[in-house]
């Protein structure tokens, strides 16, 4: 007997192994990247100078919005441009 929205979740990769674990992660590796990249480029600066860590955090924000509002939008495609091949 199924019960509404009882839907089975896609199946995952086999975690025992080493290419499962990577094959999983790899979906959020570049992200976890960027994160980590972030915190220690702005920890870096706040050690030289302590408000360059808050500048360097807010540049970092503002790349990641753009980054997220970017991807957010549909693919609209780009129309192939005319050319005119008129003979002179």
């Amino acid at each position: 007997m199924a019960v509404v929205g009882d839907e089975r979740p896609a199946k995952l990769p086999k975690m025992g192994s080493f290419a499962g674990r990577f094959a999983f992660m790899s979906k959020y590796l570049d992200d976890l990247l960027f994160v980590i990249g972030a915190a220690l480029v702005s920890t870096g600066a706040g050690m030289i100078y302590p408000p360059a860590a808050f500048i360097v955090a807010g540049v970092f924000c503002i790349a990641g919005a753009v980054l997220v509002a970017r991807a957010s939008q549909p693919n609209v495609p780009i129309p192939p441009q005319q050319v005119s091949r008129d003979p002179d």
